[in-house]
Parts: C-alpha cells; structure tokens; sequence
C-alpha cells in the first residue's frame, strides 16, 4: 500500500499513510522461517506525472525496495502486467494475473481513514491488483459496492492490518498519523476489517 508514494515531496507522511517497510521485512523473515522462498511483493500504485509517483518510486520511498534486496525477493509492478478481465456487477475490470496465480495471497493495508469509505483496510486494499483504468472505474461507480465486488471475486489467504501507525483524515497528506502500536491478522479479509 504504497499509493502515492516516490513522488518527490516531502508533504507526504510515511507513517499512517502507507504500509511500513518494518511489517514487510518482518513478514518475509517469518515466510523464509516456515521455508517459503520464492516471495514477490506486488503494488500498483497510483501515477502521476505531475509528482513523478509510480510503483518503482514509490517501493524505493517506502524502503521496500531496500528490504526486496537484502532478502531477494522480487518486486512486482501491478500498473505493468497482464491482466485477466472480471464482471463485477455488469462492470469489466481488469486484474493483475500475478495477483490472481499466487499460491498464496498476503494483504498487508495500513489502518487509516478514507474520505469515500470511511475506512481503508484490507477490503479496499485489494484495489492495488487493479489496473489504472479499472481503479478509475470504482471511482465513477458506486466505490463501497465495487470493493465489496472484488473481494467476492478475490480472497487473500492471510490480512495483516498495519496500525503500527494509524492515519485519521486519510487518505491525503491532510491526515495525521497516530503511534497505534497494533498489529491485525486474519484469514478472513472481513473479520480482519471489522
């Protein structure tokens, strides 16, 4: 859940905004413990030319980029591969294959507010495996019904809510992280939300 983020500006916070580098690295030491190795983290953040924000940027920003190094883990840019179409409601979406062919699905949102959803969590994360034109789409759509759509269609395995830090007034610069110290976890994408 990286978002905006590589866009050059300082005016975005790291903390309560995005999904810090610390629960990702952790995440992959306690996959590699349980003998995972082949790991890939997948994004599809938003671009804008304007910023200079896309995927690539934003896990260099985050640190993420730095943790996929040191543990080899390959980095997958969701906005750059193939997709598979979905009917949602009588709506065509596009979704990443990679996100769709995992063996096993991880969700790993930050805990803040929304303008549009009230909240931010696991349910709306999963809008990262969307292609640009169909996060758009959910946009013009009804946004509440287009994720509850997609989680139908789409099941993560594991949801681990980041709340080291938590952001009311997401999910702009505008907000303002608080240290929450809490961690989420659930196989179920919902129960993990509520």
């Amino acid at each position: 859940n990286i978002v905006w983020g590589g866009g050059g500006t300082n005016k975005l916070p790291k903390y309560g905004f995005i999904t810090t580098s610390k629960i990702v690295e952790d995440l992959i030491q306690l996959l590699r413990q349980h003998g995972c190795r082949n790991i890939s983290i997948g994004e599809g953040a938003t671009q804008d030319k304007e910023f200079g924000s896309d995927t690539l940027n934003g896990y260099k920003w985050a640190g993420i980029a730095k943790v996929a190094r040191k543990y080899g883990v390959k980095l997958i840019d969701f906005n750059k591969e193939s997709y598979k179409k979905l009917d949602l409601g009588g709506i065509k979406i596009d979704i990443s294959n990679a996100a769709l062919e995992t063996d096993f699905l991880i969700n790993i949102p930050v805990l803040k507010t929304h303008g549009q959803t009230k909240v931010s969590l696991g349910l709306k994360n999963l809008k990262g495996c969307l292609s640009m034109g169909s996060k758009k789409k959910f946009h013009e759509s009804d946004l509440e019904l287009m994720i509850a759509l997609l989680n139908a269609k789409v099941k993560p395995k594991l949801t681990i809510i980041d709340g080291i830090y938590g952001m009311e007034r997401g999910p702009t610069a505008l907000g303002r992280a608080h240290r929450m110290n809490l961690i989420i976890a659930s196989k179920d994408n919902l129960s993990c939300d509520m």
